[in-house]
């Protein structure tokens, strides 16, 4: 299934992003989560400054949020300390 392409209210129903808005993560966390789920396949290529401007946070607010996601498993993160860096939720489904 192409997820990249589903209207936000049918993101929002998906399994796997259910599991981050109903699971023990912050407002921040679940807000970097979706922000990142919206960039579809191709992953979030955003840098914690554009980051830390959208959600109106510090950057420790930022770099925690990633590092909370990724180690429950939800965010799935490629590139050598922000080199090239993409982030895709985890358990969204492969095209």
């Amino acid at each position: 299934m192409d997820w990249t392409y589903l209207p936000e209210e049918e993101l929002w129903r998906q399994p796997w992003v259910a599991r981050v808005l109903n699971g023990p993560y912050s407002d921040k966390e679940r807000r970097l989560f979706l922000m990142v789920a919206s960039f579809g396949q191709d992953g979030c290529w955003l840098i914690n400054a554009q980051i830390m401007e959208e959600l109106g946070c510090s950057d420790g607010t930022v770099r925690k949020a990633i590092k909370n996601l990724r180690s429950g498993s939800e965010l799935h993160v490629t590139g050598s300390k922000g080199h090239n860096r993409r982030m895709y939720p985890a358990r969204a489904p492969r095209a």
